[in-house]
């Protein structure tokens, strides 16, 4: 006789929130999304089960079960009430959250009718909505727009520019980076026109540096990377041409890294060093600067190397009769060593 359950057809249809996918499953790891999808199958929006339940589905170990479990609890998506969970009613949870904002901010009359400045957010948040995602934007994005109209005091403009950034970073449909990203435009001032381009334009070069030192490393830049970058165009006004000769000057090392790149920067950052041609006068002086202090060190390095000043003796008795004039040789040596400090930028040996 054969099982049911294995012969058994998947024909049937799962329900799940489009608030879910909005809002929550772009937040979750591959595990607890996975799981949920699972668990709202087999036990329905309204069953109650517990950990034991979940393990036999077999889906993740056995160790993660209580690590995935807490995180779909953290992210509001399953209810525990003792030992057992039960999905939460995310449509119910969206509407009062969306009511109580709303009627808390003073967004609406007591009457029900709208104040005269909802007509222009009404407008927007349409305008939003059939260009970003074609009349079917989810009603958390809608609370987004009220946020930064209402509490962080957005200009309309500023509002339809976060929804444009968050499209062209491909974040627009991912609920939590888009309020991160309205929560740190409040954060740093960017509430008006004039102040969120001077943030763009510095956006547009961070993303245009970042291919630029790619193509120059020859490797795909990380996170980290990303970081410098945004710290030398905030900080330093890093330009492209500033940036590719602050990586030619440090060649002769080899093996580059970014924070090579970054030490050249913020040295002539400190010194007043505002473009290329003062730059290159800047890294030719550090190269004689490097000469010298070679030479030196190799005055001090043996005898041999020491003038008869240095040494407290005169000229005479620098060359006795019947020895060999080493001059021409020293001189030979000085030029093989003048010629590796050129390749190789100087020495930074300290003195």
């Amino acid at each position: 006789m054969s099982d049911k359950r294995n012969d058994r057809l998947l024909l049937s249809d799962t329900g799940i929130p489009d608030i879910f996918i909005a809002r929550y499953a772009s937040s979750l790891s591959g595990d607890a999304l996975l799981l949920y999808l699972w668990i709202i199958m087999k036990f329905g929006q309204d069953g109650s089960f517990d950990d034991k339940d979940v393990k036999k589905l077999n889906l993740i170990p056995e160790s993660d079960t209580d690590k995935v479990m807490a995180e779909l609890v953290t992210a509001g998506v399953l209810i525990r009430n003792d030992r057992k969970f039960s999905p939460a009613d995310l449509k119910t949870v969206e509407v009062d959250e969306y009511v109580s904002a709303r009627m808390a901010k003073g967004y609406v009359n007591s009457d029900g009718g709208v104040k005269s400045d909802e007509k222009q957010r009404n407008v927007l948040a349409d305008s939003i909505n059939t260009t970003f995602y074609q009349g079917f934007m989810p009603y958390v994005l809608y609370r987004l727009v009220d946020k930064c109209l209402y509490e962080y005091k957005f200009e309309g403009q500023v509002v339809y520019k976060l929804f444009e950034y968050g499209r062209d970073n491909r974040i627009d449909r991912d609920y939590l980076a888009m309020e991160r990203t309205a929560a740190d435009w409040y954060k740093n001032g960017y509430t008006t026109c004039d102040r969120l381009e001077v943030f763009l334009e510095k956006s547009t070069r961070v993303t245009k540096l970042t291919k630029t030192l790619g193509k120059l490393m020859r490797r795909r830049m990380n996170d980290n990377d990303i970081s410098h970058i945004t710290k030398w165009i905030m900080a330093y006004d890093t330009d492209e041409a500033m940036l590719r000769y602050a990586f030619k000057a440090n060649e002769y090392k080899g093996d580059i890294r970014t924070t090579d790149v970054e030490d050249t920067l913020s040295a002539w950052y400190e010194a007043g060093v505002t473009d290329v041609a003062s730059a290159a006068v800047y890294e030719e002086e550090r190269h004689k600067e490097n000469k010298s202090k070679y030479s030196r060190k190799k005055g001090r390095a043996g005898s041999s190397w020491k003038t008869g000043a240095e040494a407290g003796i005169s000229e005479e008795a620098q060359e006795p009769s019947g020895k060999e004039d080493n001059s021409a040789k020293t001189s030979s040596e000085d030029h093989i060593i003048d010629d590796i400090l050129d390749m190789f930028g100087g020495s930074d040996g300290n003195d």
